[in-house]
């Protein structure tokens, strides 16, 4: 529910956006003049500033040369001009309209630029033009995905592979959307199809691990997993200095270094392993985000504690947080599931929970909206409005949200009933605080939901269609956090569906026994 930085990794979908111009072939057989050669050996030999002025010298003679206009604009483009490039591209293909590669370009520029719906109509056209042309399928279907148009662009995928089997980037492509479509078992033959032709792929090995680790099935999933290693990153350079720790070497009377590396509910999800590592007889040092770490202080003497960019002077073994159920081997069966593994570390009074609008009923947190930053951000928020029907009945409603989007606030003066701290709320011990004090938190996939869980609060999470692989498939529970109740949606971008049954579930909920006359 925070809008604090993150790193690049998360649990979302890796996407492959191919936005790369399609390579000419020169000499043309079609216009062969000198001075055009010219710019196009120029343009081979690497020199684009040069070419780029051996295209301005012959358009200055000759200004519908639509062949020289065509090479401009690859220029253009590849120097990083993309708005040049694209009026370049249609002036050329005003004056050529059955140049596929012209309709093409002109559709990458507009994309880079992005303007989707005016790239998708040039891809089109290509299409129209040239059937056949594998890359406009391919490049049509990248922005029908971002679109959501699911449907529509695993077409499009089909047809670039039916043109070229080999086609790594449509099978790759073809892969993400079936995943986002829930088809896990043939998004996992396309991201096989994809391994087969480019080995090195790391993505196509990060996604099938997610895919299987959404299946349950840890052991192939967590080595796939660490294909997030080959992008570099936190996760691969921040235990410079130790040695790799993946559970093969005793590391009692070690020093094992726990580098955050993800988001802050997967360090607040990963950190249990911590414990686990000190019964082995480690000492424990953990890197974490400044946001958690008043929280986390609570795991010291027996642990060291730092900030988000301190390292120890020196240590045996390094781990990242995220490769924690590898070196412990966790399964199903072995997940370390402590009802409670954090608590509050702050006196709750300073949030005066205790004034005189709280009455001594049922107080329940809620959240609907994450960072707006999260690449996975439209499909895990929900927008204020649809909420109205929860907040209601005999409770105090407290908003968890550090922060709320305008869009939100008409939403929230209507509902009138909820209670914004959001003034309290500079970090996680601040939200721990006051999570210590609710009977129930409802919330969508943010880090608000691993805290509450990991401090053993009742929690009900509201998960879009083909969720996060920590939540697995069909379960309405979950095997990390025995205290959260898990509401999918079953079709996707139905959030009314989910709505309903929490609804529904409200209605029949009772909250645990608490003396709601003392503070």
């Amino acid at each position: 529910s925070r809008n604090h930085s993150k790193s690049n990794f998360s649990g979302s979908v890796i996407r492959f956006m191919n936005v790369s111009i399609i390579e000419l072939e020169y000499p043309s057989p079609l216009y062969a003049g000198l001075l055009h050669m010219d710019a196009v050996s120029t343009y081979l030999s690497g020199d684009l500033q040069k070419a780029a002025l051996r295209c301005n010298d012959i358009l200055r003679d000759n200004p519908e040369d639509v062949e020289t206009l065509h090479l401009f604009g690859v220029l253009a483009g590849k120097l990083g001009n993309w708005g040049a490039a694209a009026q370049i591209f249609n002036k050329a293909a005003q004056l050529d309209h059955d140049h596929a590669g012209l309709r093409y370009n002109h559709g990458v520029a507009l994309q880079a630029l992005g303007q989707a719906d005016a790239a998708l109509a040039c891809f089109e056209q290509a299409t129209d033009i040239d059937p056949h042309f594998a890359e406009a399928h391919l490049n049509r279907g990248v922005i029908l995905h971002a679109l959501l148009r699911l449907d529509e662009a695993l077409a499009c995928f089909d047809a670039a592979i039916a043109m070229r089997p080999d086609y790594f980037d449509a099978h790759y492509n073809r892969g993400v959307v079936l995943q986002m479509m829930d088809c896990v078992h043939t998004a996992l033959f396309s991201y096989s199809q994809a391994t087969a032709i480019k080995p090195e792929h790391s993505p196509s090995r990060w996604n099938r691990g997610l895919l299987l680790l959404s299946l349950g099935k840890y052991e192939p999933g967590w080595k796939l997993y660490e294909a997030r290693m080959d992008k570099g990153g936190r996760a691969a350079n921040a235990g410079a200095g130790g040695k790799l720790w993946l559970g093969q070497e005793d590391i009692a009377g070690k020093s094992l270094f726990l580098s955050w590396e993800q988001g802050f509910g997967d360090t607040i999800q990963f950190c249990r392993y911590a414990e686990l590592a000190r019964q082995r007889g480690a000492h424990v040092i953990m890197s974490v985000q400044q946001p958690l770490l008043r929280l986390f202080s609570q795991f010291e003497p027996a642990m060291t504690v730092l900030g988000p960019t301190d390292r120890p002077a020196s240590f045996d073994y390094h781990c990242p947080m995220a490769s924690l159920p590898l070196a412990f081997a966790t399964t199903l069966a072995s997940i370390p599931a402590p009802r409670c593994y954090i608590e509050s570390v702050l006196d709750f009074s300073a949030y005066r929970m205790d004034d005189r609008t709280m009455q001594p009923r049922p107080r329940i947190g809620l959240v609907w909206s994450g960072n707006p930053n999260h690449t996975n951000d439209v499909r895990r928020s929900i927008p204020l409005d649809m909420l109205e029907p929860l907040v209601r009945g005999d409770a105090d409603w407290v908003c968890l949200q550090r922060e709320i989007r305008d869009s939100d606030m008409p939403s929230l003066k209507k509902i009138g009933k909820l209670r914004v701290f959001a003034k309290y709320l500079t970090n996680f011990a601040d939200t721990a605080a006051i999570i210590d004090q609710l009977d129930l938190v409802i919330t969508v996939d943010t880090s608000v939901a691993h805290l509450a869980a990991a401090m053993g609060k009742p929690v009900w999470i509201m998960l879009p269609f083909s969720a996060d692989w920590r939540w697995l498939r069909g379960r309405d529970d979950s095997p990390w956090y025995p205290s959260a109740r898990l509401f999918h949606q079953t079709r996707s971008g139905d959030w009314h569906a989910v709505i309903e049954r929490v609804a529904n579930a409200l209605d029949a909920w009772r909250p645990a026994e608490r003396d709601f006359t003392s503070h």
